[in-house]
């Protein structure tokens, strides 16, 4: 939308709008240069006449700006209407358009103003020369004042005139371009568009846009002066010079052969001879009194001239303050002016953004709507294929189910049938042999009784081992903050060891590189900067962060483990204990008797071994073993189980939400054993897990 409405902004006609030629008084039609020559008065009048048509073009401009300000609405000529018009098409344009990255604005170059400028390699800075309508030469010139010379580019049909498009190029630093045009209205050019860009580096230059009349009469002598300056400035590099000088000395040679056998005298030099006759003086003292009269005539004309620019500058002095008070009304009249041109333009762009915005906002609306009455329907059907799917699944597996326990029935019915008395006669060696062995005394044979009797003595020994379970998990909490302890004090060890090891490695590093006086491009280590203290600290951290703590179902499988141990070796603990204590008995009998003896000491006598103790050396020895054991994998057996047994229940979550809203069918006992492999890292991801 936005693009039409520019586009449609860009065909407007202007000129038909403004009215007949009386809009279009600023546009002269450009003929071509005729071959015949004008006189010096026909040349007066033409630059009167440009003059009085620059004077009536800018108060035409200052009277419309005064009724714009009064009336509030812009009425110019029809060259500066367009020209505005121009600028708010393009200002509308720039403001709709999505680009993040717009091109640098062209500068306005007027006649006669130098500009300075500082280029950057990359960055090329555009200018705009205005062309009066008609025939003139505009010289354009550049002289650096740091740095090398830039590169000019010149074109009057591309705006941004670059090396891949440009219609003029300058050697020298200087290009001339002739506006001689048919009178053709489509063929007119109205601006000459200048690109300066720096070659190699940053420069400064300084550029200068001389804008001269031609006379319709003297193209050909322009053009002849056109082609010696172009000439000039290529006989400006010292290569092209050389190869002038070459070809003028050849020249010269061959001139000089040209003329053997005749005078020494040429005849050029022969009307020196007629200089001397009195007729020759005489022409000589009326041409100097001619010489005379004019330079006493341009000296009276120059001493008026600056006599009237004295006045001119005292009378400016005099009214320089009602001209600067004059010049600050009408540049506040302008500012005004300017803001009341903004405010309109961004009320016009914001009513079409908004419009733009509603139109985008309503068709995706339209679009979403629809989507959404879409998916609506689509899940309403799934829901009524999964509802089908499901139901036609109960009654299929129902089908079957039916069918499988009518065969289970029928197969179990001819099993027993059949094998019944093969199996019977198969078991009686074995219910003897179970009969012989734990029957008692006095018992009548009921063979169901001695079951009840064998079951009994299983679940006490089922329940004994249960309650051992039980109290070795309660002594393996009682030993958790020792086991904490001796637990950080291995990894304390190790990590000690670790970062000595690498603080010795960084120290001798550093060392190897200020003996090398090693400075910037060397080998470099990232702890260069570092203090040992910090060295020290981010070792730890690293092999902290590498090595972690073991999960806690470990620590309580060790801790267990090392409970059972205590306990079954209570047995060779009470008897080390009771030897220990005869010869402690012994001892001090021989004491009561007066036997006294350097070897005998005074024993104290120690408490009966218990079932479980508190040694924190050996408890911190059997943190240091299962350390190492952990990361060397040889507890993988105790990470595949708590993982079998943390995927049960998800697998049982699972066939919860299979089918939705379907019942729970429970998986079969087996399912754990379908489990997928450990993977390598079993530990890591089990300890992320926990």
């Amino acid at each position: 939308t936005s693009q039409r409405l520019v586009g449609e902004l860009r065909r407007l006609d202007l000129g038909a709008a403004a009215g007949g030629s009386g809009a279009c008084r600023g546009l002269v039609w450009r003929t071509q240069a005729s071959p015949r020559r004008i006189s010096q008065i026909s040349r007066r009048a033409n630059e009167r006449a440009e003059r009085a048509l620059c004077a009536e073009t800018s108060r035409d401009e200052d009277e419309a700006a005064l009724r714009s300000d009064e009336t509030g609405a812009c009425r110019v000529g029809g060259d500066v209407a367009r020209q505005r018009f121009e600028r708010l098409v393009t200002d509308i344009d720039a403001a709709l358009s999505s680009s993040l990255e717009q091109a640098p604005a062209i500068q306005v170059l007027s006649k006669g103003v130098q500009v300075h400028t500082t280029l950057l390699q990359g960055y090329p800075q555009n200018f705009r020369v205005p062309l009066p309508d008609k025939p003139v030469a505009v010289t354009v010139s550049v002289s650096r004042t740091r740095g090398d010379m830039p590169a000019v580019w010149g074109s009057t049909n591309c705006d941004r005139p670059s090396a891949r498009d440009h219609d003029f190029q300058a050697k020298g630093g200087q290009f001339v371009y002739r506006n001689l045009s048919d009178g053709d209205t489509s063929s007119r050019c109205s601006d000459l568009y200048v690109t300066l860009e720096a070659a190699a580096g940053a420069c400064e230059c300084k550029l200068l846009a001389c804008v001269n009349p031609i006379s319709i009469g003297e193209p050909e002598s322009f053009g002849k002066a056109q082609s010696v300056s172009a000439r000039l400035a290529e006989l400006r590099d010292p290569v092209e010079r050389r190869e002038f000088e070459a070809k003028l000395h050849e020249f010269h040679l061959a001139k000089l052969k040209a003329r053997k056998g005749q005078p020494s005298i040429p005849a050029r030099n022969m009307a020196a001879l007629d200089d001397a006759t009195a007729h020759a003086k005489l022409s000589k003292l009326e041409l100097r009194a001619l010489l005379e009269l004019d330079r006493q005539n341009s000296n009276s004309t120059r001493r008026e001239a600056e006599d009237q620019a004295l006045q001119l500058r005292r009378s400016a002095w005099l009214t320089r303050h009602d001209d600067r008070k004059r010049a600050r009304a009408l540049e506040e009249m302008e500012q005004e002016r300017l803001r009341l041109l903004e405010t309109c333009r961004k009320e016009w762009l914001g009513r079409l953004v908004v419009r733009s915005f509603c139109i985008q906002l309503g068709e995706r609306v339209q679009e979403t709507r629809k989507i959404r009455e879409m998916m609506i329907q689509q899940v309403m059907s799934a829901r009524v294929i999964q509802s089908y799917m499901a139901r036609a699944l109960n009654q299929m597996r129902k089908r079957r189910l039916y069918g499988n326990v009518i065969c289970l029935r029928k197969g179990l019915a001819a099993y027993t049938r059949n094998m019944q008395i093969c199996r019977g006669h198969i078991a009686q060696p074995l219910v003897v042999a179970f009969l012989q062995y734990h029957a008692f005394d006095k018992q009548a044979p009921d063979f169901r009784g001695i079951i009840a009797n064998y079951r009994a003595r299983v679940r006490k020994v089922q329940r004994w081992w249960a309650e051992l379970g039980r109290i070795r998990q309660a002594y393996a909490h009682l030993l958790l903050p020792h086991w904490k302890w001796a637990l950080g004090k291995a990894r304390s060890e190790m990590f000690d060891g670790a970062v000595e090891i690498e603080v010795k490695r960084v120290i001798a590093r550093r060392e190897a590189l200020e003996a090398m006086k090693i400075e910037g491009g060397g080998p470099s280590s990232l702890h260069d900067h570092l203090t040992e203290a910090e060295i020290r600290m981010k070792a730890r951290k690293a092999f902290a962060d590498k090595f972690p703590e073991p999960p806690y179902y470990y620590c309580h499988h060790v801790l267990r483990e090392y409970v059972a141990q205590m306990q079954r070796s209570r047995s060779e603990r009470v008897a080390l204990w009771s030897v220990q204590k005869e010869k402690d008995d012994y001892q001090r009998e021989l004491l009561r008797c007066g036997v006294s003896c350097e070897s005998l000491d005074v024993v104290e006598d120690k408490p009966k071994p218990g079932p479980v103790y508190i040694d924190r050396e050996e408890i911190l020895e059997v943190a240091r073993q299962s350390w190492h054991d952990w990361f060397d994998g040889k507890h993988r057996d105790i990470v595949a189980n708590c993982l079998r047994l943390m995927k049960i229940h998800f697998r049982r979550w699972k066939g919860l939400h299979r089918l939705g809203s379907a019942p729970f069918e429970p998986e079969p006992r087996n399912s754990v054993l379908a489990a997928p492999k450990r993977p390598s890292m079993g530990h890591t991801f089990l300890t992320q897990g926990a």
